[in-house]
């Protein structure tokens, strides 16, 4: 649930995902797999959506087996620290490959190794957003949209296409979703 921006003095990843978003991929992954978030991979005490079930910086989510930390049944939500977004998105392609379901909000950047390599191989599903995404500072703040996209990718463990399905995400007016 962290995110990547430019800030004085260098690179800040800690920024929290609107309740709202957060409650939409849930739903999004329940429509689409059946099932519910049960672990934010990329959490702290401040910024997880859940009391237990969540992996924090210092127990570093990249070298941890997320099924110890997930609930059966259950999936996997991620907003990764950008500056990591490579590292992070190969581990959420082999989670899937291992029968783990994920919904990752990540940078809208087509161009790059990761987006080719693990996105457009293996996720099931891409929401774009019809604007850009507000999110929250590390005290709970409404902050300005980022100077660049986000997209809402799921991996479906259960389906493992070779193209995803790329659909629009709304943001209506009164900072709800649908597609």
């Amino acid at each position: 649930m962290k995110r990547k921006l430019a800030a004085e003095g260098g690179v800040k990843d800690e920024w929290r995902t609107p309740p709202a978003l957060f409650e939409f991929c849930d739903q999004f992954m329940g429509w689409m797999c059946g099932i519910n978030i049960g672990l934010d991979a990329a959490a702290n005490d401040n910024n997880t959506k859940f009391s237990a079930n969540f992996i924090t910086k210092e127990q570093d989510s990249l070298v941890q087996n997320w099924s110890d930390f997930c609930p059966k049944n259950k999936g996997i939500f991620i907003n990764p620290p950008f500056s990591r977004v490579y590292d992070f998105v190969g581990k959420i392609k082999r989670s899937s490959e291992q029968g783990l379901s994920t919904v990752a909000i990540l940078p809208g950047t087509w161009c790059v190794r990761w987006m080719h390599q693990f996105v457009f191989r293996s996720a099931s599903h891409i929401l774009v957003p019809n604007k850009r995404l507000a999110y929250l500072d590390c005290n709970g703040d409404k902050q300005n949209s980022p100077n660049f996209e986000t997209i809402i990718v799921l991996w479906d463990a259960l389906s493992h296409p070779n193209t995803p399905r790329v659909r629009p995400l709304i943001v209506k007016p009164d900072g709800t979703y649908s597609i």
